[in-house]
């Protein structure tokens, strides 16, 4: 039971954080804007990003920045997320960081302890981002798709597919834009 909370607890901060909600700090900042050539066509995520994202797995804010760090040769998605109290859990402060090390490869961890590898895809028409987790034994398989809109504005949406089916849900969709 506590495994299936804390699966819940993940999926929700995953996909809230990585909706562009706002109102939280970046963990971290140690990079800088200069994104390797490799990256140019996931740059419309660089920078930080305010929204709100809404869905089955739950609704709130919280706060995402897409850096490059490491002399560029790595995009951070950093985001730190205040979850206060309720009937299912005390307050507490959540914050992951997803390496991107290159355009097809990409790894989440948090300060809960999870480590989740993924394979990215950059695709045109509408031009977007999607993180597809690797398959693992008995473990569901999470996809978050980010959609650039244009003008500065964002759409992303999480999904889950159970360990075994064939298709994915959807279970938090947000929106966002970039802050200035």
């Amino acid at each position: 039971m506590k495994r299936c909370a804390m699966l819940l607890s993940l999926l929700l901060v995953f996909a809230v954080n990585l909706a562009f909600a706002t109102g939280g700090t970046p963990a971290t900042n140690a990079g800088s804007s200069a994104a390797d050539p490799r990256f140019a066509k996931m740059d419309f995520l660089m920078g930080k990003w305010g929204g709100f994202a809404n869905g089955t797995a739950g609704q709130g804010p919280g706060g995402l920045e897409f850096v490059a760090d490491l002399d560029g040769k790595v995009m951070e998605a950093i985001s730190t997320q205040q979850f206060p109290a309720n009937d299912k859990h005390p307050a507490f402060t959540y914050r992951s960081i997803m390496y991107i090390s290159s355009p097809t490869t990409a790894l989440f961890v948090d300060n809960e302890g999870h480590v989740i590898h993924h394979t990215v895809q950059v695709l045109a028409n509408p031009r977007r981002v999607v993180f597809t987790s690797n398959p693992e034994p008995y473990s569901p398989k999470f996809r978050l798709t980010y959609i650039d809109m244009g003008g500065g504005k964002a759409k992303c949406v999480f999904e889950i597919a159970p360990y075994g089916a064939k298709g994915y849900t959807q279970h938090v969709e947000g929106t966002g834009e970039k802050q200035k």
